[in-house]
């Protein structure tokens, strides 16, 4: 008997991303429940943080260790390279979603502006998927910039140095991973690369301006187009909308803010 899973998710978090990816990248049953965060601590079923994950009637909370509870129910193949995939992978979530959520923070420099852009993106996504009120929608900027826990993964990271220096760091750090190996971590797909593809391909479908140069890298694109292609399969043929596709993918054709 198949297990009932429900994910617990914002369309635009980079954390629910991965383990939304994870999902389809294992073929497995699913429902996705959009949250409205006005409501979060009334819907979710445990704790005050997306995405939470619910496998028949336990839950599980943090992308990281939900991953590897899917993991650990339904294992791949367990490899040599394990540890190098979990460090990898570690590193990967600790200095990616900070870099991402830059793209829509408030920073005092010339970038400003591309942030409150890039933020009225993600309150068109919010607003579509989760019910958010048109109301706020001006204001996210400033309220993306005032949430606590954007805060303590920004702030940080801006004193080691600006948005374009540490989306180069990062680039440099998986290009060198990918002309060793066709993947981030070896010959073949493993989690590290279905958690960096699910924290990148939202980004980069909803076209955010300075999140989405990383697809745009010749060597990261070849990387990313087989491994998106085979997200998007999973979800195509679900004809039964078990397997939700990545939301960004699903709505990018139906909002005028976002690319065809």
């Amino acid at each position: 008997m198949a297990s009932e899973i429900t994910l617990y998710s914002y369309p635009t978090s980079p954390f629910a991303a991965k383990v939304h990816a994870y999902l389809l990248y294992k073929r497995l049953a699913f429902r996705v429940h959009y949250v409205n965060p006005l409501k979060l601590t009334s819907t979710l079923p445990v704790g005050q943080q997306i995405p939470v994950l619910t496998i028949d009637g336990s839950h599980y909370a943090d992308s990281s260790s939900i991953i590897n509870e899917i993991e650990r129910r339904w294992p791949a193949e367990v490899t040599a390279q394990q540890p190098l995939i979990d460090t990898r992978d570690q590193w990967l979530t600790e200095n990616m979603v900070p870099t991402l959520f830059r793209a829509a923070f408030m920073e005092a420099d010339s970038s400003a502006f591309k942030a409150c852009r890039n933020a009225w993106r993600l309150a068109a996504v919010m607003r579509k998927a989760c019910g958010v009120p048109l109301m706020l929608t001006p204001g996210w900027p400033l309220l993306l910039r005032k949430q606590p826990f954007i805060r303590s993964l920004v702030l940080p990271q801006i004193s080691q140095g600006s948005a374009p220096e540490q989306r180069q760091k990062m680039l440099k750090q998986m290009k060198h991973w990918l002309s060793e190996k066709p993947y981030l971590a070896g010959d073949c797909i493993s989690q590290v690369d279905i958690s960096a593809y699910g924290m990148l391909a939202m980004p980069y479908y909803l076209d955010l301006e300075d999140a989405d140069d990383f697809v745009r890298c010749e060597v990261i694109k070849a990387w990313f187009e087989p491994i998106d292609k085979l997200i998007c399969d999973s979800a195509l043929q679900a004809t039964d909308n078990s397997r939700p596709p990545l939301l960004a993918a699903q709505w990018c054709s139906r909002l005028p803010l976002t690319k065809a």
